[in-house]
C-alpha cells in the first residue's frame, strides 16, 4: 500500500470560528446546505474548510509525492472539470475510448474527496448493492489516497485546497497546473450551483458578502491564488486564468 510515513508534523493550526464568523454564515442563506459546527480555520492565513482537515492534517502533508504527479489545484467553480479532461487527455495521447470507458473522478481523483464525504460511503454501498461495478467504484472513491496500492504509471490529482495545506513535497516534485478564476464569476456560478440542490437560492448580498469576509469555503480566495502566483515561475507549475482558457477551447 503507498502509505505515507509520518515523519513531520503539519505546521497548520486549526481554530474555531468567532462568534463573528459564525454569524455572518448564518446570515449568508447557505446554511442549509453546509455543517456549520463542522467549519474551522485552518493555518496562518485561516482557510476555512471541513474538520476532517484536523484528523488527517498529518496524513495529507506527508502523502508521498512521485516526481510524474500531475495535480490541478483551483478554488470550486474555476473550471475544475474541463482542465481535469483536457490535462488527461494531453498525458494520455488523447484516449478518448479510455477516456468513456472510465469516470473522470477515477481517472483524476479529487484528493480530499475521501476525507470530507466518507460518510457517504455505506449509504451509497447500500443504493448499489445489486451493481457490483458501481460498488466498486465507490470503494475506490472513498478511499483515502494514501490507502491505495502503489501504481507505477502516472497519477493525476485534482484538490480545492489551497498548497499550504497540501503535501510537503508537492511543489518540489509535482506537476501542478492551477487555474485561478475571476471570483465575481466564481461567485455567480456557485449561486446557480445551489439551486441543483431544489432549495431556494439564499439572498445574493448577504452570499456575496461571505465572499469578501473571506468566509466562503476554501477562502480567502485572494491567499489560494496567491500561493500558487508566487509559484508560477517553476518549471514545473503552470499557471492559468480560466478567462484565457475559455477563449481558446
Amino acid at each position: 500500500m503507498d502509505k505515507c510515513t509520518l515523519k513531520r508534523k503539519n505546521p497548520n493550526t486549526i481554530q474555531k470560528l468567532s462568534k463573528e464568523s459564525i454569524k455572518i454564515i448564518q446570515e449568508s442563506g447557505i446554511a442549509d446546505y453546509i455543517e456549520i459546527d463542522k467549519l474551522v480555520h485552518i493555518g496562518p492565513k485561516k482557510y476555512v474548510n471541513g474538520n476532517f482537515y484536523e484528523k488527517y492534517k498529518d496524513e495529507i502533508y506527508n502523502f508521498t509525492i512521485n516526481e510524474n504527479d500531475v495535480w490541478i489545484i483551483t478554488t470550486g467553480r474555476s473550471g475544475t472539470t474541463v482542465t481535469q479532461e483536457m490535462v488527461w487527455q494531453i498525458c494520455n495521447d488523447m484516449d478518448f475510448e479510455g477516456g468513456f470507458k472510465t469516470p473522470l473522478i477515477e481517472r483524476f481523483p479529487y484528493f480530499e474527496y475521501a476525507l470530507m464525504f466518507g460518510h457517504r460511503k455505506e449509504l451509497l454501498l447500500k443504493k448499489s448493492s445489486n451493481d457490483p461495478k458501481e460498488c466498486a467504484s465507490i470503494e475506490t472513491i472513498f478511499t483515502p489516497e494514501w490507502e491505495k496500492p502503489k501504481v507505477s504509471n502516472q497519477r493525476f490529482y485534482k484538490s480545492h485546497l489551497p498548497i499550504s495545506l497540501l503535501p510537503m513535497e508537492l511543489t518540489q516534485k509535482a506537476k501542478i497546473v492551477y487555474m485561478a478564476r475571476n471570483p465575481k464569476d466564481m461567485a455567480i456560478s456557485f449561486y446557480h450551483f445551489l439551486k441543483q440542490y431544489g432549495k431556494e437560492p439564499p439572498n445574493f448580498e448577504n452570499y456575496w458578502n461571505l465572499w469578501e469576509t473571506g468566509l466562503m469555503i476554501g477562502h480567502p480566495y485572494l491567499e489560494h491564488v496567491l500561493e500558487a502566483w508566487n509559484l508560477r515561475n517553476q518549471d514545473n507549475v503552470l499557471f492559468l486564468f480560466y478567462e484565457d482558457f475559455v477563449k481558446v477551447v
